[in-house]
């Protein structure tokens, strides 16, 4: 063969060129391509609480998410790794993602809730009461976040979570 490895003669150079020129194209037909490096995007449907004690402070923010369909899909299969493998995902086997009963993977997000008061971040605690379970065929994610420290809320307060602002009004006894 010639220095490039193609065989010599001007019908199989022509040839080797034009296989060499297709290869990445015939790669990608033939599902020879490299992982995508992205991230899942998740939609989620949330429903936040604000939990309040007996004398009117916030202590907490009480948090549901449903997930869309195809990022409960991914978790169901993550799940059914955990478990028993049999390819289907039950519902039995979504609390094997929480190890040790925490949300571990959000710990590193704060937990994708932030809760403001007179324009400063209040600090919270890592969930309690957290359960994981299929709704209506979505995978349904719900927590209750404690915060430090009980806050009287006399003025505008604000709660986010998974990058949803609720209003000021929303937030009060």
């Amino acid at each position: 063969g010639g220095a490039s490895g193609a065989p010599s003669g001007g019908v199989f150079v022509k040839a080797w060129n034009s296989l060499r020129a297709a290869a990445p194209a015939l790669c990608l037909l033939l599902g020879w391509s490299l992982p995508a490096a992205a991230h899942p995007h998740v939609f989620i449907d949330a429903i936040v609480e604000v939990i309040f004690d007996d004398e009117g402070r916030m202590e907490a923010v009480h948090e549901v998410w449903l997930l869309d369909y195809d990022y409960g899909d991914v978790l169901k299969t993550e799940a059914d790794k955990l478990g028993n493998n049999d390819g289907r995902g039950t519902a039995d086997e979504l609390p094997l993602l929480l190890p040790n009963g925490k949300l571990a993977w959000m710990e590193q997000f704060n937990y994708f809730t932030r809760v403001t008061f007179a324009g400063r971040v209040v600090e919270h605690l890592a969930p309690e009461s957290i359960d994981v379970r299929l709704e209506r065929s979505r995978i349904a994610i719900e927590f209750t976040v404690p915060l430090a420290e009980p806050l009287p809320v006399t003025g505008d307060a604000g709660v986010q979570s998974c990058s949803m602002a609720s209003s000021p009004a929303s937030v009060r006894p």
